[in-house]
């Protein structure tokens, strides 16, 4: 993906997105910065996986406009820490949610090691170029036995479009296979 499709898709859509729930009302706040991210009943799905609770401190790296990160707060009571580079879908996120947002990239985030209970990156190992070091880093400052949820689109047969939406994997540091009757699966590790 280019620069500017980067910056187009990342960067000036979250901005008109957060211009048109300030003109909307904010009850469509949660479901328009969510766009793209994953349905309801899969972020439950991924919340639930990496047992989110009240207090717990979440990463969403790549949260872009914060729908996501706002939804987990309000239904599990999260302490949302936002991860974005793109500085419009920061801003939009800390305009919509008033959630924390910090401005980098996810190879370098700015935490202590240690400091984050979970994490999750909705959509964001396919736009980075060294998924090891974006991988690496998440794991760096999370808790030790915290948990990493990246889901990502599975294609249902080599050539076709994409298929149903899979988590691959929520990493933690037990074994246990998993499957959402959705169509989502994943692995536990």
């Amino acid at each position: 993906m280019t620069v500017a499709a980067m910056v187009a898709e990342f960067d000036d859509v979250a901005g008109w997105t957060a211009d048109a729930v300030e003109e909307l009302g904010i009850r469509y706040a949660i479901p328009a910065a969510c766009r793209g991210s994953a349905s309801p009943a899969a972020l439950a799905w991924l919340a639930e996986a990496c047992e989110l609770s009240a207090g717990t401190r979440l990463l969403d790296v790549g949260a872009g406009a914060g729908g996501p990160a706002a939804w987990a707060a309000e239904r599990f009571g999260v302490r949302p820490i936002l991860l974005e580079p793109m500085q419009a879908a920061g801003r939009a996120a800390a305009r919509l949610f008033g959630l924390p947002v910090l401005a980098a990239d996810g190879t370098r985030i700015p935490l202590r090691t240690g400091s984050v209970d979970a994490a999750w990156c909705l959509g964001v190992l396919c736009t980075v170029e060294d998924k090891a070091a974006l991988l690496s880093e998440i794991h760096r400052v999370l808790t030790p036995g915290a948990s990493l949820a990246r889901p990502r689109r599975r294609t249902a047969q080599p050539g076709k479009a994409n298929g149903s939406p899979a988590c691959s994997p929520v990493i933690k540091s037990r074994p246990l296979a998993m499957s959402h009757p959705g169509g989502l699966s994943g692995l536990i590790l």
